[in-house]
C-alpha cells in the first residue's frame, strides 16, 4: 500500500472513533497504526501527523495529540488547519500565551 492509501484507511477507521464516547481501544490503535504506516512511507506527511493528533485528542490523550499536532505544524507551517487545531488544544488546556504565539 502507498502512504496515501494507509492515510485513507486511517481516516475510515478514525471516523468510527471521533465524536463518540464508546470508542474502542482497538479502533484507536488501528487508526494510529494506519496513519503511522503512512508516515513510515513518507516522513513528511503532515496530514497523517495531524490525523494521529485528532485520534489522540478525541480519546483524551492531549500529550500525544500535542506532540503530533506540533509535528504537523513543523512540517507544514503555513497550514491554517494545523495551527488551528494546535491552538485549540493549547487553549483548552489553559495555555493561552502559547496558543496566541501560534497566531
Amino acid at each position: 500500500m502507498t502512504a496515501q492509501e494507509y492515510y485513507q484507511l486511517g481516516q475510515i477507521i478514525s471516523k468510527r472513533i471521533i465524536g463518540r464516547n464508546d470508542w474502542k481501544l482497538a479502533d484507536k490503535q488501528a487508526a494510529v497504526r494506519a496513519f503511522g504506516s503512512a508516515i513510515l512511507l513518507d516522513l513528511n506527511f503532515a496530514d497523517a501527523y495531524s490525523a494521529i493528533g485528532n485520534v489522540y485528542y478525541s480519546t483524551g490523550d492531549f500529550i500525544l495529540a500535542e506532540k503530533n499536532y506540533r509535528k504537523a505544524v513543523e512540517l507544514k507551517p503555513n497550514s491554517r488547519i494545523n495551527r488551528a487545531v494546535l491552538f485549540n488544544l493549547l487553549k483548552k488546556q489553559g495555555r493561552i500565551d502559547e496558543a496566541i504565539g501560534l497566531i
